[in-house]
């Protein structure tokens, strides 16, 4: 029962920290996300940003365990921000402009130096792979997170009764 509800919380404070750090209104997660590529610079930002913290989670676990929805999330918001690497090639300025937003969206935990290198392997994780898969399970993911948030909301108000 901790579990489940670990698990709910972490979900709820990645939906918060993805919705924070994205500009939308009312939209859902995935279109904030969408909206956050828009430019290269923004999409790097959030690429960078999603990266650092799959960084942090692998190297504190070991692994990159995608049974963490935290991970999950992060996967999915660098899934759909690297997409506009697949039109542009090396050396443009949007993938230029894509490599400074990775140093600044990590905080530096992507250096300068290797800005290039890995803007590379992502435009060739984005040729080569398809994301739409990740992304649209992590969407059906986040849809039971929140079903599982309103049940339990429900569940904790009958244990107030108890108690």
């Amino acid at each position: 029962m901790k579990r489940i509800f670990s698990l709910i919380a972490v979900a709820a404070a990645s939906l918060l920290l993805i919705s924070s750090c994205a500009s939308t209104s009312n939209s859902s997660l995935f279109s904030a996300a969408t909206k956050a590529a828009t430019s290269a610079l923004g999409s790097g930002k959030a690429a960078g940003s999603a990266l650092s913290s799959l960084l942090s989670s692998y190297k504190t676990t070991g692994t990159l365990n995608t049974k963490n929805t935290t991970n999950l999330v992060n996967l999915a918001t660098l899934a759909t921000n690297i997409q506009g690497l697949k039109s542009n090639a090396s050396g443009s300025s949007y993938y230029n402009d894509f490599a400074s937003g990775l140093v600044s969206g990590s905080k530096n935990a992507i250096t300068q130096a290797a800005s290039s290198k890995v803007t590379s392997a992502l435009a060739n994780l984005a040729n080569t792979s398809d994301l739409s898969a990740l992304t649209s399970e992590v969407s059906s993911m986040v849809k039971k997170a929140k079903t599982a948030k309103k049940i339990s909301n429900s569940v904790t108000n009958v244990l107030n009764l108890i108690k």
